[in-house]
């Protein structure tokens, strides 16, 4: 899809042409080394998405202006990356640039206008505001930097995993030290709950791994990312259960457990019964399949998404569709996953 597309300066917006369908609009604030992503899925590829990266340089030179096509493969993992630098100028307000890119087997295609103009000049509370936020977003950047830096630098003769599991239990790192064994071990739950949880879930979070791994040990990344996520997600879902107010964690379990994540107990259960992270996902696939088949189209819609995500849903499903045609595609689908090899 980065092959055959155009570029170029338009003034003014697009004409309203009866075949110009909008699929929508995004305006916001493009700070001094801030970098603006779009993102477009589309119906003929959705295991593609189109990705427009517009950066501003902390120099405040020319915008740059990626393109980008990332596929999803199976689980949500990106199987490859492309990207193209497809304009570097300075825009002058008033002024657009449209691109153009044609869709695989002739289905239309995809325009982006892009427009740019300078803050009026009467916008310094705004200014403030930005610069405010510019600066504590930096500082607690750099904080965490810090704090991992110790972790690593606690245990100089170890290795990384070692060094980071030491590192849960102290107070001042642990946040950076659970980012840090996330990231080794590719676990998604766990880093999601290490960049937004609280002190004290962080905590427990951490108590748990550390009972379970014995001091000293190095565990392999197989057995670490189970146990990341085997803790986290199981702690997170104890919050939640708990009927304490936590729409940050009710978020974090439907993201990485689908419609599942809606039933606490559920999601205990399977976390209780699975033997490893391999054997949870599947058992994640076939719970959200089966609420496919519920009566409640939001949790049909929910399980539809996150299995769509990941590459795992039927094909010609339609969660508000009849309930004969969403039978129907289930059943071929049944058929289909009992003809792989």
């Amino acid at each position: 899809m980065l092959r055959g597309g155009r570029i170029g300066r338009e003034s003014g917006r697009l004409a309203q042409a009866r075949e110009l369908v909008q699929l929508g609009s995004v305006r916001g604030a493009l700070d001094l080394g801030m970098t603006a992503t779009i993102a477009v899925r589309t119906e003929q590829r959705p295991d593609e998405r189109l990705i427009l990266l517009v950066h501003r340089p902390p120099d405040d030179g020319a915008l740059a202006l990626h393109l980008a096509l990332l596929e999803d493969g199976a689980a949500g993992a990106h199987e490859s990356w492309q990207q193209a630098l497809i304009a570097a100028a300075p825009m002058r307000g008033g002024e657009s640039v449209l691109i153009q890119l044609p869709l695989e087997n002739g289905c239309g295609m995809l325009m982006f206008e892009l427009s740019v103009a300078p803050p009026r000049s009467g916008d310094l509370a705004h200014r403030v505001q930005v610069d405010r936020a510019r600066s504590q977003a930096s500082a607690h950047l750099t904080g965490l930097r810090r704090m991992l830096e110790q972790v690593r630098a606690g245990v100089p003769d170890q290795t990384g995993v070692i060094a980071a599991l030491a590192g849960l239990k102290s107070d001042e790192a642990r946040r950076a030290a659970l980012l840090h064994v996330a990231a080794i071990a590719d676990a998604g739950a766990t880093r999601d709950l290490a960049l937004t949880g609280r002190p004290d879930l962080l905590h427990e979070v951490a108590d748990g791994l550390s009972q379970r791994i014995p001091q000293g040990y190095d565990p392999t990344i197989e057995e670490l990312a189970w146990l990341c996520e085997q803790e986290s997600l199981t702690a997170a879902a104890r919050r939640v259960e708990s009927e304490v107010d936590e729409p940050v964690l009710e978020a974090l379990l439907l993201r990485h457990t689908g419609e599942v994540g809606r039933n606490l107990p559920l999601v205990l259960g399977l976390l209780d019964a699975a033997d490893g992270l391999s054997d949870l996902r599947a058992r994640l696939l076939a719970e959200n399949l089966l609420y496919l088949d519920d009566t409640s189209p939001a949790s049909r819609v929910r399980a539809f998404d996150w299995l769509l995500l990941r590459g795992l849903h039927p094909q010609d499903y339609n969660p508000l569709g009849s309930r004969v045609e969403r039978r129907a595609a289930l059943a071929r689908h049944v058929e289909a996953a009992g003809d792989a090899p």
